[in-house]
């Protein structure tokens, strides 16, 4: 749950989307960008900072990663060949492969 806009030169991840009754979506959280690996590459899980991005890259060839750009949503990709983090440029782009579906928050008493 990551949208990434540019505002005044510095890019900003928007998360925590929630539905309002007539249907749009809108982010709880809009923080700056952490430092992360700003290019398309293989990267180091184990260099992931608070956001979930990756900051180094990897010899390892495991995960591709995606880069952050305005306008692009984020994404954790499986399938029978390959594992993927990216930041795509097409937020309408959708698989149900794996049965990707809208989550709720249930409170405990």
């Amino acid at each position: 749950d990551a949208y990434f806009v540019e505002k005044e030169g510095r890019l900003y991840m928007q998360s925590s989307h929630t539905k309002l009754a007539d249907g749009r979506l809108v982010p709880l959280r809009v923080e700056p960008l952490e430092k992360c690996l700003m290019e398309n590459d293989f990267i180091d899980l184990k260099s992931i900072n608070r956001q979930g991005l990756p900051t180094r890259k990897s010899k390892n060839e495991d995960v591709f990663y995606w880069y952050p750009r305005n306008n692009a949503v984020s994404r954790f990709r499986v399938d029978s060949g390959r594992v993927e983090l990216d930041c795509y440029w097409i937020a309408q782009s959708s698989c149900a492969g794996l049965g990707v579906r809208s989550a709720k928050i249930f409170h405990r008493k």
